[in-house]
This record gives structure tokens, C-alpha cells and sequence, in this order.
């Protein structure tokens, strides 16, 4: 599974980082997710799902893509709570 993480609200032209979930922790009332960078991309088109409870999808452009650079690597866990 793998999600696109954005500094803020997701905007069509700004840039994200494609996520690929490592784990899933559900203590009791809510979910802690683990995932490893995979790569930076542009978003294109972004909008909000109808009946996902606000949930936003994006379109990225190919020719954006980027693998994530080794630097960047050795802190790409992240937690998401």
C-alpha cells in the first residue's frame, strides 16, 4: 500500500513524497502508520473523493518523478499518528 504525503492541504502543482507503508499499529481509537519514502513527485489534479469522509486523491505527473536521494534515506521511517 502506499500513500503521497504533502507539507499541507494538497494543491495541484505542488510537490509530495510517494509513501510505501511499512506497518500499521491500531492501539484502541485510531492507527499508527509506518512508511519508507519511495519517491518525490509533482501533484497534478488534485480533489477530494465523494463519500471517503474527505479523503484527497491526486494525479502525478510522470515525467516528476523522483527517486528519493540516499541522504534522504537513512531518516525515511516516518510516523504518522
Amino acid at each position: 500500500m502506499m500513500f503521497l504525503f504533502a507539507k499541507g492541504a494538497p494543491i495541484a502543482g505542488n510537490d509530495a513524497v510517494l509513501v510505501k507503508v511499512v506497518s500499521v499499529q491500531r492501539p484502541s481509537g485510531g492507527a499508527t502508520i509506518y512508511g519508507k519514502a519511495v519517491a518525490a513527485v509533482r501533484m497534478e489534479d488534485v480533489w477530494i473523493q465523494a463519500g471517503t469522509g474527505g479523503l484527497y486523491h491526486a494525479l502525478c505527473d510522470p515525467q516528476s518523478l523522483a527517486q528519493v536521494e540516499s541522504e534522504v534515506e537513512r531518516s525515511d521511517e516516518c510516523r504518522i499518528s
